[in-house]
């Protein structure tokens, strides 16, 4: 008879983006090990976008427990008079109007640790009843948002249950959190709650090795690391018979391929000058593709160097992506150029892998997602100060080369990763807690 594991997650399908897929993809191979998934998610949660082809993915053994959540959201439009309120990465370095900052200020100093807090005690609550009769071996919460994590320790108090908090981002280090104007108790209210989080769990998990480095001090026993990954079911290898060498004359265009939000805090505008430069002397021109929400200020950017060539299109379903891979012949990937930069790994960064297609990567030279790519030669990492010069490394074969051997990264597949959650699941939480 297979163990239960439940699974506290705000994101799930329909919803998109890094955040569904992490657990959407565990619990698709949890069964394979052994275990059934139970997931608690809101009813009505309030997200941006969706992607109904994540839905194919849930495996039908697979219990989801819904209930409706109250979200601050809908008070915040008509205090604004906007019609989408931005719930993710508030400021991004731009100039903000008195009534955003008072926003701001609210969001940070009176919704702890955020808006979704309202939903922790009736969450907690309702999962008491159901887990009185169907009881299960682990809980596990995950986040952003970090309510979640209250849920599990609402429930950690009442039940002798091993308790996992999956933490995908910084919680009181999280560099934006200085968007908010926080005051001086409201900082201390993010720290202590984060500690209380971590002294009453039996395990942490991360996305980043680096992680543990952005959270308050607690037993390093603990702590497990496991990335984001790939799932081998989406890859779909189409090889490239043309050289993307700029000497190739019968190829038109070397198409640059980034999907996903591309805002102030991730704007290489080394790359922008490099690819206008190299538009500017090659037959063969750069075509850059961009998906999905993109700052005005980027577009306006690149709209001010004349010989980029610009396919711009909006959010793209995670089939229409994959799909996108395909067609492109190098794969921009963009980490975060702020304090937390170490522990960003974007999800795309194992599908990139996956894919084989040359990778150029932006970002610190020190960050987790570097070391990853570090050891592979068809992929190139550049600090956002540095200078690029495209011409040159588009002429080195062997950076151009496809011949990636799949045991390189193997390891990165969400089946390889889900096993290595359940070991260490059944070696270090179930056996010390029976």
């Amino acid at each position: 008879m297979n163990k239960r594991i439940l699974i506290i997650s705000y994101y799930w399908p329909p919803s998109a983006g890094s955040g569904v897929q992490r657990w959407l993809k565990f619990a698709k191979y949890l069964p394979e090990y052994g275990w059934s998934p139970v997931i608690y998610t809101p009813e009505n949660p309030d997200f941006k976008i969706s992607d109904e082809g994540l839905l194919k993915d849930i495996p039908s053994s697979v219990e989801v427990i819904k209930r409706p959540i109250w979200e601050p959201y809908a008070l915040a439009k008509k205090i604004s008079g906007e019609k989408k309120i931005n719930t993710g990465i508030v400021g991004d370095g731009v100039k903000l109007s008195r009534k955003k900052k008072l926003m701001n200020w609210v969001r940070g100093n009176l919704f702890i640790p955020d808006p979704r807090v309202f939903w922790v005690k009736p969450s907690i609550n309702h999962l008491l009843n159901y887990l009185s009769e169907h009881p299960v071996d682990v809980i596990v919460s995950t986040g952003p948002p970090h309510s979640m994590h209250l849920i599990g320790l609402g429930l950690k108090k009442k039940l002798n249950k091993p308790w996992i908090v999956d933490i995908r981002d910084p919680w009181s280090k999280l560099d934006f959190l200085d968007t908010f104007y926080l005051n001086s108790f409201s900082r201390n209210r993010y720290q202590r709650l984060e500690q209380k989080v971590l002294d009453a769990c039996d395990g942490v998990l991360a996305t980043s090795p680096s992680m543990i480095e952005m959270l308050r001090s607690f037993s390093t026993q603990k702590f497990k690391a496991i990335t984001n990954g790939f799932d081998q079911n989406d890859i779909r290898i189409k090889k490239s018979k043309q050289s993307l060498s700029p000497r190739n004359e019968s190829k038109k265009y070397i198409k640059i391929y980034h999907a996903g939000l591309l805002n102030q805090v991730r704007n290489p505008t080394n790359l922008w000058k490099a690819i206008q430069q190299f538009n500017e002397h090659s037959a063969t021109k750069i075509m850059l593709h961009l998906a999905g929400m993109i700052d005005p200020k980027v577009l306006n950017e690149v709209a001010n160097y004349p010989d980029i060539e610009l396919k711009k299109e909006d959010y793209k379903s995670h089939d229409e992506v994959l799909d996108d891979y395909q067609e492109s012949d190098i794969l921009l990937l963009l980490v975060n150029n702020t304090d937390n930069a170490k522990v960003n790994i974007p999800g795309k960064l194992f599908e990139y892998l996956a894919n084989k297609k040359p990778i150029i990567m932006i970002g610190s030279k020190e960050s987790d997602a570097a070391k990853i790519l570090r050891p592979y030669n068809h992929t190139k990492i550049f600090d956002y100060e540095e200078e690029i010069d495209l011409y040159a490394f588009l002429s080195d074969p062997s950076w151009l080369s496809q011949d990636v051997a799949d045991d390189s990264f193997k390891h990165y597949s969400r089946h390889a990763l889900t096993g290595n959650l359940v070991s260490w699941i059944e070696t270090n939480l179930l056996q010390t807690s029976s």
